[in-house]
Formats: C-alpha cells, sequence, structure tokens
C-alpha cells in the first residue's frame, strides 16, 4: 500500500515527468487523430453526396459500416479531448477558448451526429435516409470544423 502511495505522490519529480509525457502523448494522439477521423468523415460524406444524387442507390450494409465508423471515430476523438481535459484541469476556466467554447462545440457536434445516426437507423426509404444522412453529417461537420478552426487558427 505504500507504494502504491508513494507512486501516486505526483510532487516526486520522476512522477511528475512520468505525467508530463502522458499529457504530451495525449495532446500529440488527440491532435493527430483528427486526420484519420477528416479522412473518414471526408470518404463517408462523399460518399452519402454521390448516392444522394445517384437515384437508384441502396442503403447497404458498406453504408452501415461507415456511419458506425463515423461514430466511432468521433466518439474516439471525443474521449480524447475530455480525457485531455480532465488531465489538464481546464474547468479552471484560465483559457476560456479551450476551457469551455472548444469542448462545448466538439459536444454539440458529437449530439447533432447521434441524433443522425439514431434517425439513419430507422425503417425510412432509401432516398430519404441518403438525403437525412447529408443533412445531419453536413450539421455535425460544420460545428465539428467551427471547433477546429477556432481552436488551431485564432
Amino acid at each position: 500500500m505504500y507504494l502504491l502511495f508513494r507512486l501516486l505522490d505526483c510532487a516526486n519529480p520522476p512522477c511528475r515527468t512520468v505525467l508530463d509525457d502522458s499529457l504530451s502523448l495525449l495532446r500529440t494522439l488527440h491532435t493527430v487523430y483528427i486526420w484519420p477521423l477528416l479522412t473518414v468523415v471526408a470518404s463517408l460524406f462523399l460518399l452519402w453526396m454521390l448516392s444522394c444524387l445517384w437515384r437508384q442507390a441502396k442503403w447497404d450494409s458498406i453504408h452501415k459500416i461507415m456511419s458506425l465508423a463515423y461514430l466511432v471515430v468521433l466518439d474516439l476523438q471525443l474521449l480524447l479531448g475530455i480525457v485531455l481535459w480532465i488531465a489538464q484541469q481546464r474547468w479552471t476556466g484560465l483559457d476560456a477558448l479551450r476551457s469551455f467554447e472548444h469542448p462545448l462545440n466538439m459536444i454539440i457536434a458529437m449530439v447533432i451526429y447521434h441524433v443522425g445516426y439514431a434517425r439513419l437507423k430507422r425503417d425510412i426509404p432509401d432516398r430519404s435516409r441518403f438525403v437525412s444522412a447529408v443533412i445531419w453529417g453536413a450539421a455535425c461537420l460544420v460545428v465539428f470544423g467551427l471547433g477546429i478552426v477556432r481552436i488551431k487558427y485564432l
């Protein structure tokens, strides 16, 4: 038990180094993971747009898998962000953009896509499903993009 308390004592310099390295790795993962996420989002959005334009398109298993992949990569990115937000104690509000605006923006984007994904699972005609997917996906992408642009470039 003493060893456990000793390991958790972050006033100890070796522990602080491990924490700093872990936070650096987590921050890098959260920053770099955006590119696979944007690749999945862009490919899925292109697939939905082309399927929406093509009148005889059917909502197949590939569309279900890609929609779920979109959901999973967004959820993982949000999870990484929440862990980073907690680990860096961002709730103190010293930096309003990183403390509140960016997390709230990303949570809103996630809620938008989760609602849209739930609607995609309903039994509706394929054409309506593609239109719904494009609308909900675009709304999520706009909110998500605003959060990224705001944190990176402004």
